[in-house]
């Protein structure tokens, strides 16, 4: 399938594929949207009362039926948008998001739960992951996330949310 928009956009003295480019624009705006609505909407306190403690927030009035269908609509919604995004840049096949998802389970274990470890460690593993990949060997690449994120892990367990 070809990219709905074509063509490369020149940025920093290398060409770069606009539809990637619209890609990463739309992830950094569903993760601003997501953010300003678990906090700063009822339904995100509602949502975070739930995960903590679901018992008590029922006793405090919160429909946790509710905010759990309302959780997991959104989440399918955004597993259908990720597909849509991917899916001119990839075969379709049950398991195309494998491979991104298990990178992505590790940098979130790392980040501990911030929203801004998270985008400090994507930045830092994925770095690392580029460059080990490009000078050491691109099968060793792909296990750096892995690698880091055990050594961190087993060095931290909290990650870096506390750091």
């Amino acid at each position: 399938m070809q990219a709905p928009i074509s063509g490369t956009v020149h940025l920093f003295g290398a060409d770069y594929s606009a539809y990637r480019l619209v890609m990463i624009a739309a992830a950094i705006i569903v993760g601003l949207l997501f953010t300003a609505l678990l906090n700063g909407t009822r339904l995100g306190l509602s949502t975070k009362a739930v995960i903590m403690n679901e018992m008590l927030a029922q006793g405090l009035g919160v429909d946790s039926s509710r905010v759990r269908l309302i959780t997991f609509a959104l989440g399918s919604g955004l597993a259908a948008l990720s597909g849509a995004l991917i899916t001119p840049l990839s075969s379709v096949d049950p398991n195309m998001g494998v491979p991104w998802l298990i990178g992505a389970f590790m940098l979130v274990m790392v980040s501990g739960g911030s929203l801004l470890a998270l985008a400090g460690s994507c930045a830092a593993l994925g770095t690392l992951q580029v460059l080990v990949s490009t000078f050491v060997n691109p099968i060793l690449g792909g296990l750096t996330i892995a690698i880091c994120a055990a050594i961190v892990l087993r060095i931290r367990p909290e990650g870096f949310a506390r750091a």
